[in-house]
């Protein structure tokens, strides 16, 4: 018994280990210079953004579904906060959200009502709207008014993440939405023979994706003070690392855990910002980052074969059950 517990411990501790493996790392390499207050406080302003947008995608991926456009919905909804908070700022924070929800909504419905892939879907959304917030800040970009940088506190940011991490792990763990979240990532063919009407599901989950991105781009104008178009530009490649890293299954299903995007979006913004500190230069980053992605999707992919089998069995099943 105890031979099987302690390799159960390691494999469930993995992602924490690696994250302090990292910490110590850079640690070392950075001479302490990124353990100080001030680089953990970066770090924290970092991981809050990337946590509210991985959040927001941890339900479309558990779907078995992505969303590509979360970067472009920031910057543009940091755009919206920018320019209509000028002339009244609960107007510009609420339109804010709205944009972010009317993006994901779209997302949700052509995906859903259309049977058209998700990442074709939200790609083309990606590049729609990086035009848009490119001409909308062509000229320079819009800076956020004054009285706003005095919610770009702790004491305000924390609870908020709070807030929306307890809702969502409410929504994802102890509601049907949650339970048809996973049972759609583990066997969509099933699920509709269970009676769970797929396209409202999707729906809803793209729209959680937008809103909770749209608040991303929110907490992103007043940490930068301004809107750009460059504002997200990486996001959608960092949320999908930090999800895999996070130990979110590629295909989701039943074995998605709410954790992902939380431990996940933090090693991810640990690593960056340690690359930052040894001076690595931003090409260089990316070819880090993007070899770590293949190695775990290397490493994943055996894990996931038996689940990608295991579905087109329930579905086989389900359709011997429904002939019959």
């Amino acid at each position: 018994m105890k031979k099987e517990t302690l390799p159960k411990i390691l494999k469930s501790s993995a992602i924490l280990i690696g994250l302090i493996v990292l910490v110590v790392f850079f640690a070392i390499v950075t001479k302490g210079q990124s353990i100080t207050l001030r680089n953990l406080k970066l770090i924290l302003g970092q991981s809050i953004i990337l946590m509210l947008v991985s959040t927001g995608v941890f339900f479309v991926m558990t779907l078995g579904c992505m969303d590509f456009s979360v970067g472009a919905n920031l910057a543009l909804s940091c755009y919206v906060m920018a320019k209509v908070s000028t002339v009244n700022i609960p107007l510009g924070i609420i339109l804010t959200l709205v944009t972010g929800l009317i993006i994901g909504c779209w997302n949700g419905v052509i995906h859903a009502k259309l049977k058209l892939p998700s990442f074709l879907v939200t790609l083309s959304t990606m590049y729609i709207l990086n035009g848009l917030v490119i001409q909308l800040t062509a000229s320079e970009p819009v800076p956020v008014p004054f009285e706003l940088f005095k919610l770009d506190e702790f004491a305000f940011k924390i609870p908020l993440l709070f807030v929306v991490l307890f809702i969502a792990y409410y929504l994802f763990r102890y509601t049907r939405f949650g339970s048809d979240c996973r049972m759609i990532g583990a066997g969509e063919t099933a699920a509709i023979y269970s009676g769970i009407d797929v396209d409202k599901v999707k729906i809803q989950a793209f729209c959680i994706a937008g809103v909770l991105a749209s608040l991303a781009g929110f907490m992103n104008g007043i940490r930068t003070g301004a809107a750009s178009a460059n504002a997200g530009s990486d996001m959608p490649f960092n949320v999908l690392i930090a999800l895999v890293i996070g130990g979110l299954p590629s295909g989701g299903g039943a074995k998605s855990r709410f954790s992902a995007p939380v431990i996940g979006s933090i090693l991810i913004s640990v690593l960056s910002n340690g690359l930052v500190l040894i001076n690595l230069a931003p090409m260089v980053q990316n070819l880090v980052k993007g070899i770590i992605f293949i190695v775990l999707i290397i490493i994943m992919a055996e894990k996931q074969m038996p689940k990608f089998l295991h579905k087109k069995t329930i579905g086989v099943l389900a359709e011997e059950k429904l002939s019959q």
